[in-house]
């Protein structure tokens, strides 16, 4: 894949992952691609339109009970978030992954910006299909951390 606007060529690094919750005030970033058009061009053909875009914000509170917006222990940001975001990563300052980004709102003179982010370690229960060393099965996120596929800096995993 390229960057439509630049031609560079867009790499997927495996990001270190962290369980380390950031404090407010904390600087936070996120890459995410809202906005993006799927248009059918074909019996057996997709045109992906790609809006890559970085949203950055800073942590403003954690609610560990969730919010009536979002039920699971989340952040809240001053982070402005489109529709297409959900799901990007968002990292602190060191480049680490902490959170996914969950919901938000969509920003006017009269409402700032905000978001809430789902902490990563939510999702290290989360199954994916794959195969390892010739065996294909449901592995979770959490044992492939186990196993070093992915990395992860903190505690609690």
């Amino acid at each position: 894949m390229t960057q439509k606007t630049t031609g560079r060529r867009i790499r997927n690094p495996v990001p270190t992952l962290t369980t380390s919750y950031p404090s407010a005030g904390t600087p936070i970033a996120s890459f995410a691609y809202p906005d993006s058009i799927m248009d059918i061009v074909g019996e057996k053909q997709l045109k992906l339109s790609v809006n890559d875009t970085w949203h950055y914000g800073e942590i403003e509170d954690f609610h560990a009970e969730g919010t009536p917006m979002l039920r699971n222990p989340c952040f809240q940001s001053s982070m402005e978030i489109k529709g297409g975001s959900s799901g990007g990563p968002v990292a602190n300052r060191q480049g680490h992954i902490f959170a996914i980004n969950s919901t938000g709102t969509e920003t006017s003179p009269e409402i700032a910006a905000y978001s809430f982010l789902s902490p990563i370690d939510l999702c290290f229960d989360i199954q994916v299909d794959i195969t390892i060393s010739g065996e294909r099965r449901l592995y979770s996120i959490r044992e492939l951390i186990d196993y070093k596929f992915i990395p992860v800096s903190g505690i609690n995993t």
